[in-house]
């Protein structure tokens, strides 16, 4: 199995939209997350945090409806981080000029928290910059 087949699978529960059937309808589920320490303009415990499609809809201490829960003892609650400069994750470098580090470098930054990066290969050979960009798209 190949290298990226393995992040793949490892990995899936990060590339599932979260999809249900209530009633006759098809709904994005609700999950809560309980039990940790919420990261807002400042620490919040005792209060649940609840998202939809990838959207925060709801910190409270209200019991709304929910499909799956996230038990997030001992842990920091926050929304995704962005990294404005990363040269790759999970020892592989995204100047490596294949596809398998690129990915594997997007999938440490997601299990870590990491939503959104911007990729840095500028102090590479034009080359190598241009067999990067080829690979993204």
């Amino acid at each position: 199995m190949k290298v990226f087949e393995k992040l793949q699978k490892k990995f899936q529960h990060i590339f599932m939209l979260n999809l249900s059937t209530r009633g006759d309808r098809r709904y994005k589920m609700i999950t809560r997350i309980k039990n940790g320490v919420i990261i807002t303009d400042i620490l919040e415990s005792g209060k649940y945090l609840y998202y939809q499609d990838g959207k925060i809809t709801a910190i409270t201490d209200a019991e709304l409806p929910f499909d799956a829960e996230i038990d997030a003892e001992g842990c920091y609650v926050s929304p995704g981080f962005i990294d404005i400069h990363t040269h790759g994750g999970g020892n592989a470098d995204f100047a490596d000029g294949d596809r398998e580090s690129i990915v594997l470098g997007c999938l440490t930054h997601a299990r870590h928290g990491t939503t959104t990066i911007f990729p840095t290969c500028t102090s590479s050979a034009t080359k190598d910059i241009i067999r990067y960009l080829e690979i993204v798209r």
